[in-house]
């Protein structure tokens, strides 16, 4: 091996064995942390603060190791990709630090642990952190991409948690007052660990960056239209936006109840002005079904969303859009100016929402 070429490969490994080793310092100071919630420790959470200036001047040695190395190999292809990954997943690791921080100082605020069944979720949803974090990193230094994807896929989980947690936390606060505040600091904590999560999955996406120098997909929104019955504005929406937009969002519909068929002449429109449905007939929407928090967007054409679905999910943003009346009368000229009047006003709407969404008009 040429001279040049070993000082590459020990500059790279010391950089491999900084991140490794400040992977480590976070993971404990997550543990930690934790640790001071569910049991009170406050010399434990003291500790955990004053640890965090340590593991800070370790996310700048990183720093500076990279900028060295960009500054004397010059790198190229695949050895440029994988310091600029570096970089970018040493500011992931500094924001989970700061996370690790933040959890030991919501615990020196609380009056006391939190009960059995917080503690339980706390500790499922903080073992499911930590495990994302400590298979993510070890992932990146092992260049495995396939380790990578399959750590990816465990946020799903912790969002769960979280999500079911969440609405715990309000219960609770709603049923004991008086524990409001030490419930406020706990979601606080819930919180900065589902973030963690996220943020371990960024990491996982560098890897598969830096191994492969694929980017990561971009992300599909779910889209759900409401009306009345499902036969009419939420049907047209949901075709609209399948025919601009089925590449970056999925569409879907449902009413309040159910229509036996699609409202007179729809059929015949939609065909006209190559609308296609998904060829089921009207559904109807349960509010109180786990379906509701898989939406991103909730978009309610007859009526306000919160008038469908009275709990908003913590995830989930409500949108009211008038887009006109469905026709009434029989005369077939009169009845499809009326649906094109929908239709062209929900396919502005829609645009703007995909816009808003990916940043680009479909």
């Amino acid at each position: 091996m040429a001279v040049y070429e070993k000082r590459l490969a020990e500059d790279l490994a010391k950089i491999r064995e900084k991140v490794a080793a400040v992977g480590v310092l976070v993971e404990d100071a997550l543990k930690r942390g934790v640790q001071a919630v569910m049991t009170g420790d406050r010399h434990l959470a003291n500790a955990v603060i004053l640890g965090d200036h340590n593991v800070n001047r370790a996310f700048a040695d990183i720093d500076s190791l990279c900028h060295k190395f960009l500054a004397l190999h010059l790198p190229t292809a695949g050895h440029l990709r994988l310091i600029s990954s570096v970089l970018r997943m040493n500011g992931e690791m500094e924001r989970i630090g700061d996370h690790a921080a933040t959890i030991a100082r919501e615990a020196l605020q609380m009056s006391e642990p939190p009960d059995q069944s917080f503690k339980a979720v706390l500790e499922t949803i903080s073992g499911d952190s930590q495990n994302m974090l400590r298979r993510a990193v070890k992932a990146f230094n092992e260049n495995d991409a396939d380790a990578a994807r399959e750590t990816m896929s465990l946020v799903g989980r912790v969002v769960t948690e979280f999500d079911r947690v969440f609405h715990d936390l309000a219960e609770a606060t709603a049923q004991a007052p008086e524990k409001a505040r030490d419930l406020l600091y706990l979601s606080v904590v819930y919180s900065k660990l589902e973030r963690i999560s996220a943020r371990a999955e960024n990491i996982c996406e560098e890897t598969v960056f830096a191994t492969t120098g694929e980017t990561p997909e971009r992300r599909k929104f779910n889209v759900l239209f409401l009306d009345e019955r499902n036969n009419g504005q939420s049907r047209i929406a949901e075709a609209v936006g399948n025919k601009i937009a089925r590449e970056v969002c999925s569409f879907s519909s449902a009413g309040r109840s159910a229509a036996s068929g699609m409202h007179p002449g729809l059929p015949e429109f939609m065909e006209a002005h190559g609308l296609v449905t998904n060829g089921a007939g009207p559904r109807a929407i349960d509010p109180e079904s786990e379906e509701v928090a898989t939406y991103d967007v909730v978009v309610a054409l007859d009526g306000p969303a919160n008038s469908y679905i009275s709990s908003q999910p913590f995830r989930t943003v409500f949108l009211d859009w008038d887009v006109g009346k469905l026709p009434e009368g029989t005369e077939k000229t009169e009845t499809f100016n009326r649906y094109y009047d929908i239709y062209r006003e929900l396919t502005v709407q829609i645009r703007n929402l995909v816009e808003t969404l990916h940043g680009e008009e479909p």
